[in-house]
């Protein structure tokens, strides 16, 4: 009786930061003389961690085993956007929580138009890329042009139409390279073309 507890060492919680020991709703002074009896209980903060991105998105701050709110997706001119990455792995907005800092990195793949080389049902896709509104047609992949099947079909124009991409598209670049794989695909499912046809959006 009238002597003073001593302080005990600090407890950890994983995901709070200990703020004291109270006496009920009152933090308790160790240099008080205890008089009676006294239960004393350790208050906790709850940690708060950045969330960044990258594309120019604004950072939140959430607290531990809380959820990110995912924000509006970004855009990149000719690209597709795929999603929000921690790392390697895909992050989920709905059932992940946040237990430390992160960053997150928009991921992109580049869009992707469809040529049918003799008609619909047997087609190759390529990737594009698209800059000051200029639309340059990557080289086809190996496994694409795999796809091709030969067949018995109407000879007819090669048709690349870029009129749905929702990009502005004002020329076109087309390695001769990639011209020739694209014919040499068409001439593989029976179709003997020689003409490649380009459609381009109109002006606006």
């Amino acid at each position: 009786h009238g002597a003073k507890a001593t302080k005990p060492a600090d407890p950890s919680k994983t995901g709070f930061t200990f703020a004291g020991w109270y006496n009920g709703d009152v933090p308790y002074d160790f240099n008080t003389a205890v008089t009676g009896n006294v239960t004393l209980t350790a208050k906790w903060t709850v940690d708060k961690y950045t969330v960044a991105f990258d594309s120019g998105v604004d950072a939140q701050m959430v607290k531990h085993g809380s959820k990110a709110t995912k924000p509006a997706d970004p855009t990149k001119t000719g690209y597709t956007f795929v999603g929000w990455y921690n790392g390697d792995t895909a992050w989920d907005f709905a059932t992940e929580p946040v237990n430390e800092a992160i960053t997150l990195t928009a991921k992109f793949e580049a869009k992707k138009i469809t040529v049918p080389v003799s008609g619909e049902e047997n087609s190759i896709q390529a990737d594009i890329t698209v800059e000051d509104n200029v639309v340059t047609i990557l080289p086809i992949a190996p496994e694409e042009l795999d796809k091709v099947i030969g067949d018995d079909v109407e000879t007819g124009d090669v048709v690349i139409d870029l009129t749905e991409l929702d990009v502005k598209a004002e020329s076109v670049v087309l390695p001769l390279d990639t011209v020739q794989q694209i014919l040499d695909a068409a001439k593989e499912s029976g179709n003997d073309t020689e003409s490649l046809v380009i459609k381009l959006p109109e002006a606006t």
